[in-house]
């Protein structure tokens, strides 16, 4: 779920043909008086694309559906199907993987900040949090994302958020590696989402114009994003949504899955250095890079091809 293309196939073609999603603010009420106005905002997702009903949507932050829409995309592209359970609570069940060895690990970065925005705005102005509202704390905190994925779909493994800011999502993956790698899960839905810039009072997006983190190109939105460039001044804040099925080797492939790429190793550290910096000598990234090549099996002066994969793929089959 992007800015330039939800589903796999019409992302990819955007990047391939270098689309931007990047627009101005300008008009957004949310975004005046701040000296970044541009953004990458994701269209919201329909209710058949999260596999919700209206009701179920009121109790839902926009986030979680988008996470939702993202997982319904995830686990149709891995050729798992998704069973209507019959019950009232519109649940799903998928057979091909034994439900209490199927987890969910999915990484953000606040949570549902549209619902802290709205109700605190109505708690703000004297009015009770009635209907949906009651909901405010559930469809707010940042479990309530992977929790909802795991109930609709009825997955009793591990089921957990991570909450490592811009490393969220990848962390995610890692620890849904370290998961099927222990032989505790067969398969867990991992990935991220985030939705800090489609929200009422654009809060986050205030942040980090406050810390002058973002672009400020807003004669040339679709030219703002641009990391590599000597004259970047910034990032680009977006939302998006990103989940895939890892699933231990072997089952995979017993039941005939495509597989679009392997997980060799994971690692992670961190520099204790500063609230906004990185640690200057850039030791904590080395690690980092050692640790994940040491879970791989390899070694800093292997050279490690394509083919060299496929070989020890063949080797494995």
């Amino acid at each position: 779920m992007t800015a330039i293309g939800t589903g796999r196939e019409p992302f990819w073609r955007a990047v391939l043909a270098g689309r931007s999603g990047t627009r101005s603010l300008a008009d957004s009420p949310a975004h005046r008086g701040f000296r970044s106005r541009v953004g990458a905002p994701v269209p919201e997702p329909t209710d058949e694309d999260c596999r919700i009903r209206a009701k179920e949507a009121a109790l839902l932050d926009p986030l979680t559906r988008m996470a939702l829409a993202a997982s319904a995309l995830a686990i149709d592209d891995a050729g798992l199907s998704a069973v209507a359970t019959g019950d009232r609570r519109n649940s799903y069940e998928i057979p091909e993987i034994d439900r209490t060895r199927f987890g969910v690990v999915l990484g953000t970065g606040i949570g549902g900040l549209s619902t802290v925005e709205a109700s605190h705005a109505r708690h703000a102005r004297g009015e009770k949090l009635r209907g949906a509202m009651r909901y405010a704390l559930p469809m707010l905190i940042p479990n309530a994302v992977p929790a909802q994925i795991a109930i609709k779909y009825r997955l009793g493994g591990e089921c957990k958020v991570v909450g490592t800011a811009c490393a969220a999502g990848t962390m995610a993956i890692g620890d849904a590696f370290r998961l099927i790698r222990d032989g505790e899960l067969d398969a867990v839905l991992a990935g991220g989402a985030d939705r800090l810039l489609s929200t009422n009072d654009g809060y986050a997006f205030m942040g980090f114009d406050l810390l002058s983190t973002m672009s400020s190109r807003n004669d040339d939105p679709e030219r703002a994003c641009r990391p590599f460039d000597r004259d970047r001044d910034g990032f680009v804040l977006g939302d998006g949504a990103a989940m895939l099925v890892l699933e231990q080797e072997d089952h995979a492939r017993a039941r005939g899955a495509r597989v679009w790429a392997r997980i060799l190793g994971y690692g992670t550290t961190c520099d204790a250095h500063s609230m906004m910096q990185l640690e200057p000598s850039g030791d904590a990234i080395v690690r980092c890079m050692e640790r994940a090549i040491r879970s791989a099996g390899i070694a800093t002066t292997d050279t490690v091809s394509y083919t060299h994969l496929r070989a020890h793929e063949t080797e494995r089959l």
